[in-house]
């Protein structure tokens, strides 16, 4: 009984360094992303070890923060085809057309014409 508690306790313990081996994993790659630190930890659950989104989140307040996140791939006063803004957005996920969807739909990219642009969005006054 008593080696049953001790393996169960290791084997918890082995669990708890993995699950943070991987959070840590996925903090670095956010942080590469350009996330906020501040951030990190409410987008973390919406992103694998890759960098790519597991889920949209359904809250819109950490949609927004996606959408943020996702609009900043997106270079202000430049003009980009619907198959670009695809492209970029698979980077991402695979449903690029949801995620296209609502960057629009939430003023972060413009469209007319089959045409789309950055119109939203954060934009980093410190980059040189």
């Amino acid at each position: 009984m008593a080696r049953q508690v001790v393996k169960d306790s290791e084997k918890a313990e082995e669990s708890r360094r993995a699950a943070e081996a991987a959070r840590a994993e996925i903090d670095a790659v956010l942080r590469s992303l350009g996330v906020p630190d501040k951030y990190v930890a409410t987008l973390r659950p919406f992103f694998d070890r890759d960098g790519r989104l597991t889920q949209i989140p359904a809250q819109r307040a950490k949609r927004l923060l996606l959408l943020d996140l996702l609009a900043q791939r997106f270079i202000p006063g430049q003009l980009y085809s619907e198959t670009r803004v695809n492209l970029i957005l698979g980077q991402f996920n695979p449903d690029w057309a949801a995620l296209r969807r609502y960057l629009v739909d939430e003023d972060f990219l413009g469209r007319r014409d089959g045409f789309y642009w950055r119109s939203g969005g954060t934009v980093d006054l410190d980059r040189d």
